[in-house]
């Protein structure tokens, strides 16, 4: 975490959410939080993440569903703002699959990325002791904590039952 964000945990509007609304409006919001075009940053200042993806079928970001066939790489876009001093991690199926520091924002950065079940983002790192009240434990592990985090994109095979067909 870049330094000189000092007392920035347990205020108000942390975690805060940002949605992809279509429209300005409680309806555009709710509509944009129930399709899951959502992500999280520590503070709302804080750091910002965006993702979309391509096959060679379909488009999705955040929150939607890609489809894609059996071991098909998918085309990732990560959309980093207000994350400098961060590293970036694209995970698929639950595993980080790439990660890269970042050096200034905004920035986008592409990845060739082959999951099956979905791919998020996030941006990690460490915690200055002056970042946390004067009355947590200093023992408490200040490495690699998640400053934001992008809903996933789903991947859902378009050739999934067509092995059974040809038995």
């Amino acid at each position: 975490c870049p330094e000189g964000k000092e007392n920035n945990l347990l205020r108000l509007g942390q975690p805060t959410t940002w949605v992809h609304a279509h429209a300005h409006s409680v309806e555009g919001v709710l509509d944009g939080i129930c399709a899951g075009r959502t992500c999280i940053s520590a503070f709302p200042d804080g750091p910002r993440l965006d993702l979309a993806a391509t096959s060679v079928s379909s488009q999705a970001i955040m929150g939607g569903t890609l489809d894609i066939s059996a071991g098909q790489p998918v085309e990732v876009a990560v959309s980093v703002m207000n994350g400098a001093g961060y590293r970036l991690h694209v995970v698929a199926d639950g595993t980080v699959v790439e990660q890269r520091p970042v050096d200034e924002t905004p920035l986008v950065e592409r990845f060739s990325v082959t999951a099956s079940t979905y791919i998020r983002c996030e941006l990690v790192g460490d915690m200055f002791r002056g970042q946390l009240p004067p009355d947590i434990p200093d023992d408490i592990d200040r490495r690699d904590w998640r400053w934001g985090l992008s809903n996933p994109i789903y991947l859902e095979p378009v050739d999934k039952g067509e092995h059974l067909l040809s038995k």
